[in-house]
């Protein structure tokens, strides 16, 4: 397969044909290249650190100066400051797909392997 400059690719299939192995395996391969990933995985469950929060989680993303950077970020996902100092494992589907996506906006991700990144996300949900 090969991807030039900003063209997007969607791969479909019905369920257990793949999609999520072949995803894997893309980043692999992507890694293996130097290449900055940002990675959404289908399943949140093996990225939970139950003790971090998602100013936490964000650190290594920002310097100490920039952690209002990363705040605003989050505010503008609508995420209220309590929620930013929550542990993750106790965020809702919906915010810890917005903590990947700020988490992708912040490390300038030149790639971007998203597996069903909008299935925990609300159809009404207003980004501004």
């Amino acid at each position: 397969m090969k991807v030039i400059g900003p063209e997007k690719i969607c791969i479909v299939g019905k369920n257990g044909a793949g999609k999520s192995t072949l995803l894997k395996k893309i980043k692999n391969e992507c890694q293996s290249l130097n290449l900055k990933i940002g990675y959404m995985p289908q399943s949140y469950f093996e990225f939970e650190k139950t003790d971090t929060n998602a100013i936490e989680y964000l650190s290594d993303s920002f310097t100490k100066d920039e952690q209002t950077k990363a705040s605003n970020l989050l505010g503008s996902l609508n995420f209220k400051r309590e929620e930013m100092f929550r542990n993750i494992a106790d965020l809702s589907g919906g915010q810890k797909a917005k903590l990947f996506f700020a988490k992708m906006n912040l490390d300038k991700a030149e790639v971007l392997i998203l597996d069903e990144p909008t299935r925990n996300l609300s159809p009404y949900l207003n980004l501004r």
